[in-house]
């Protein structure tokens, strides 16, 4: 591949890309666990076989003009170009409505239902078609987990977990056994921007006591409940795909077949240490007598 911009990392040559803005660490925001330091990549990924791509999510609206500065030379030479996210999510689509207007993006897949006669899936499906024409004017092309998408050679599959928030979608793509990883994983900062990091060893970072800190931050619904079928949900990715490496919604990437199965065993044992924790306190006493006294004071 040509010269490209400094926020564009090759993961593996001429198929798979990183095209990042970063965000200081420090930050505080609600997805953004406590005492992290350093730089968090919010990339979005390219798959890439001859003249046909598929973008997985789009990055910050912060990072727009040097997102498409990275995909500009990504996709250069590209005739085909889909998109798929992981959530349905500001952080996740936010840049959908010009990456259709700049690269003629179509179509827009997202993961479909498990059950497909369940009656809530199918009213989330119908939010998220009308949200993305609202946003995109574009449609959303649903794929289920029995199905796979074509990108050139590449083979991409969808696949629904228990981990998550608002709906959410793991993406693997079979040749390359790259495992894009959503929220799921997204602590891993570096000390400065430009390409992503990329972490290839043993990390005390990925430790079960590490990423259950994560996890606990991020899904705290985890704390204190059964997590076993959720934790089941992960392992499982490691026993039906060859993952060679985790590519996260946000942070470095993790590289290599045996790190990569260590890792999504060290979440499944994480999520059961959570199961061990109290229940998250979301409301304080005083937040739930206030709350009591607005909702008497409404009219009846």
């Amino acid at each position: 591949m040509p010269d490209h911009p400094a926020n564009v990392t090759e993961i593996v040559p001429g198929q798979l890309f990183a095209v990042a803005g970063f965000v200081p660490a420090q930050r505080s925001t609600s997805w953004i666990m406590p005492g992290l330091t350093g730089q968090l990549a919010v990339p979005c990924y390219v798959l890439r076989d001859g003249d046909e791509a598929l973008i997985v999510d789009s990055g910050l609206a912060i990072h727009r003009d040097e997102l498409f500065r990275g995909l500009d030379a990504v996709l250069a030479g590209t005739t085909h170009r889909a998109f798929a996210m992981t959530r349905r999510e500001p952080d996740s689509i936010i840049n959908l409505p010009m990456l259709v207007q700049r690269y003629q993006v179509s179509p827009v897949y997202c993961g479909g239902a498990l059950n497909p006669v369940d009656f809530f899936e199918r009213v989330d499906q119908r939010n998220t078609e009308l949200h993305i024409h609202a946003i995109a004017r574009t449609g959303v092309t649903w794929v289920s987990p029995s199905e796979t998408i074509a990108v050139g050679r590449l083979r991409v599959d969808m696949v629904r977990t228990r981990l998550c928030v608002l709906p959410k979608t793991h993406i693997v793509e079979h040749a390359t056994g790259t495992l894009f990883g959503s929220d799921s994983w997204g602590s891993l900062t570096q000390p400065a921007t430009g390409a992503v990091d990329i972490v290839r060893q043993e990390d005390a970072r990925l430790d079960r006591a590490a990423l259950a800190g994560y996890l606990a931050h991020k899904f705290d619904w985890l704390l204190g409940i059964d997590t076993s079928l959720v934790a089941d949900d992960v392992a499982s990715l490691a026993m039906r795909y060859a993952v060679q490496r985790i590519c996260p919604g946000y942070g470095a990437v993790i590289e290599g077949a045996s790190l990569s199965r260590r890792v999504i065993q060290e979440t499944a044992a994480a999520i059961h240490l959570l199961a061990r924790e109290p229940m998250a306190q979301r409301l304080s006493v005083a937040d739930g007598e206030a709350l009591s006294r607005a909702v008497e004071g409404l009219p009846a």
